[in-house]
């Protein structure tokens, strides 16, 4: 039986194409491996490790990352997810691949806005592209914490970058992935000649880079030092007068609800590099704040307000090429909860459909998901539903059994947030089969059961203790509609075993439900039997 993938979802990747270690390459006439880094702008970097969001962890690999590259390196750079929200086509060429261009990068990483989706697969087939113009070697090291979610194949990518001809490797470090999610991109690496490596924390990322990375030229031998004249006693300079604060005002309401847009009269210089944004009280950084807007695109301003209620600032800030960001006018801002709730039953069965009603904003890209209770992360789950797709909702639960929640999760300025949730007991999976007890060969016949029922499981007849998944002699789908399948017999006579086999949205199965049957010459009447136990 095929696994059908889950829809992809959402999540961060920040890829960095750098070259391979030199003790791996050839001891004569060694080349080193253009480079390209594509950046991930996606809204999941907003997501903290150890207390620091993972878009300031990147930001600081990076540079850590271009300081131990050979200056003379040929580097580039590709982000994406930065400039629009939803919207699977944002992908850059921020810096064309050049030599010398490591100062460059780093500029256009740190001015970077982390909001979009993660069209990882298509990003690094960009980085190919631009790569492909010599025949020398290329490295992608691809650092993710979530997997696609613009509906591409990145196993399919890899293949086709492997047979192209191009001497291109990806290597694969999972950023705080779980064993499933990273399964889902390790191909990358496996199919291109690579290496995959887990990361659950700051620490476990620079090991995993490290690892990859190419050392800074060496230094020459350290030559005589000469004899050295005393400098010339220069009178001392006066520091440089500060620049006056341009006159700026802004005007919006105290207050905006959540998640809504916030118009915003302002008066300033408007110098191209301007924007306005929101901050927590007391904040005093820039360039890092999820809530922005460009003053460039036009008058009055209108800016997103973040998903999570509390106290705010908005503020304008001036940004002038070569300049300090400076505040020129702020002023403060109320953020207001929306109303949220969760309607559904206290439990579910694993593997069975359930149903869940919602209030919510309706925004685009929230969705409601079942998790594991005490679970802190934000990007989908693999059992989800955009809220988008109806009210009240149908997920399929998971299949091991436990204490979960029911989320609702808002996509706001500021990422991923947990908007709400509901506490859910999910019970063993159960299920009933009712046949014949002996059929002819060759014939069809009628089975009829209990138990979770969707259109992932199935019921099969298999030869007698077949534990695995495939196998099987013959097999149909369930209709919810229908408490009963047809299947067809065998044209060997002998014993053989039905099996209820449960699917969940995570892709796990589960044997629920087995039951004997016996073909036999001749024609054997359908007289149905007992129900068998479930197990």
């Amino acid at each position: 039986m095929p696994i059908f993938p889950r829809r992809a979802v959402s999540a961060l990747s920040l890829i960095l194409c750098l070259p391979l270690p030199l003790s791996a390459q050839a001891q004569t006439s060694p080349v080193t491996p253009r480079t390209m880094i594509v950046m991930d702008g996606s809204g999941s970097m907003w997501g903290q490790i150890e207390g620091v969001p993972k878009l300031e962890i990147a930001r600081d690999v990076v540079a850590e990352v271009l300081a131990g590259m050979d200056p003379a390196a040929t580097i580039g750079l590709i982000a994406y997810g930065h400039r629009r929200r939803g919207d699977c086509s944002d992908i850059e060429v921020m810096v064309e691949p050049a030599p010398g261009s490591a100062s460059a990068i780093s500029e256009r990483v740190n001015t970077m806005r982390f909001q979009g989706r993660t069209p990882l697969t298509e990003a690094v087939r960009r980085a190919a592209e631009a790569l492909r113009a010599s025949e020398d070697p290329a490295t992608v090291v691809l650092v993710t914490d979530g997997i696609e979610t613009c509906e591409a194949d990145p196993c399919a990518l890899a293949r086709e970058l492997e047979q192209s001809g191009v001497d291109f490797t990806a290597h694969v470090v999972g950023f705080g992935l779980s064993a499933e999610e990273g399964a889902q991109v390790a191909c990358l690496a496996e199919e291109t000649g690579g290496r995959y490596f887990q990361a659950d924390d700051a620490a476990g990322l620079t090991e995993a880079l490290t690892q990859t990375l190419a050392p800074a030229t060496p230094e020459p031998a350290a030559a005589p030092e000469p004899e050295v004249t005393p400098a010339p006693v220069l009178d001392e300079q006066p520091a440089p007068t500060p620049r006056p604060l341009p006159e700026a005002s802004l005007s919006a309401p105290a207050s905006a609800s959540a998640l809504s847009i916030l118009n915003v009269e302002v008066t300033g210089p408007l110098n191209p590099g301007d924007y306005i944004d929101i901050i927590e009280e007391g904040g005093d950084r820039f360039n890092a704040v999820p809530s922005y807007t460009m003053l460039s695109d036009g008058l009055p301003a209108r800016i997103e307000v973040p998903a999570t209620p509390g106290r705010y600032t908005l503020r304008y800030i001036e940004q002038v090429e070569g300049e300090d960001a400076r505040v020129l006018a702020a002023q403060p801002l109320e953020v207001t909860a929306l109303t949220y709730a969760l309607d559904a039953a206290e439990t579910g069965m694993g593997g069975a459909r359930f149903s869940i009603g919602w209030t919510g904003p309706a925004a685009e890209g929230d969705y409601i998901d079942v998790i594991e209770a005490g679970e802190t992360r934000t990007h989908a789950a693999p059992a989800d539903a955009y809220v988008s797709e109806g009210n009240p909702l149908s997920l399929i639960l998971p299949l091991a059994p436990g204490a979960y929640e029911i989320r609702y999760i808002v996509e706001g300025a500021e990422g991923r947030v947990v908007a709400l949730t509901r506490p859910l007991t999910v019970t063993p999976a159960q299920g009933t089969l009712t046949a014949p007890e002996r059929v002819g060969p060759s014939s069809e016949f009628t089975v009829r059961f209990s138990g979770p029922s969707n259109n992932q499981n199935w019921i099969d007849l298999s030869p007698v203790g077949n534990q695995d998944f495939s196998g099987e002699l013959s097999y149909a789908y369930l209709n919810p509609a229908r408490p009963e399948v047809t299947l067809s017999a065998p044209a060997e006579p002998g014993a053989y075993e039905l099996r209820f086999v449960a699917e969940d949205m995570r892709g796990n199965r589960q044997i629920i439900a087995r039951r004997p049957i016996t073909v036999v010459p001749g024609v054997v009447p359908p007289a149905p039997a007992a129900p068998a136990a479930g197990k």
